[in-house]
């Protein structure tokens, strides 16, 4: 006849027992006071929405702040070409701010970076456009750049 082993008991009085009780009320002090927080914060919220603002926005506000810089672009630039496909916006935000790159420094770096992330592996991209040209190709690294390139009256570059 084979032996049985013999394997530690979990029981009240087994020495695992009181481990388990120990984990076991931990994570009902940690429920409880996830619960506290919970009630914390719909008490703020409705102290906002007494306050007057809009509670959407700030849940909103909150999942943006929660995310990566990164994160929260990528999301954004999705939102608008969403918006834009469904009609929902009445001008993609990079085609504003293209028209405006010859009056407004900041639209014409804002078009640059969009732009130098599209810039393929072996190849340029040429944006002429509102008295400007500019040449965006990758360096012999990978790192997208970009130059002014200055044009003669007869649209040669120089």
């Amino acid at each position: 006849m084979a032996k049985k082993k013999k394997t530690a008991g979990t029981g009240h009085n087994s020495a695992p027992g009181p481990q388990l009780i120990g984990l076991i009320e931990r994570i009902e002090r940690t429920r409880e006071e996830k619960k506290v927080c919970a009630e914390d914060e719909a008490s703020i919220f409705a102290e906002a929405k007494a306050m007057g603002f809009d509670t959407k926005a700030i849940r909103r506000r909150l999942t943006e702040r929660a995310m990566k810089p990164n994160e929260r672009e990528e999301m954004e630039a999705i939102d608008d070409v969403y918006r834009h496909a469904i009609g929902m916006a009445k001008e993609l935000p990079l085609f504003k701010a293209v028209g405006t790159m010859n009056v407004d420094t900041a639209a014409r770096e804002s078009v640059v970076a969009a732009l130098l992330q599209l810039v393929p592996t072996n190849g340029e991209i040429h944006l002429v456009g509102g008295g400007l040209k500019i040449r965006m190709w990758r360096d012999e690294d990978g790192e997208a750049r970009s130059e002014e390139l200055l044009f003669q009256s007869n649209d040669q570059p120089i």
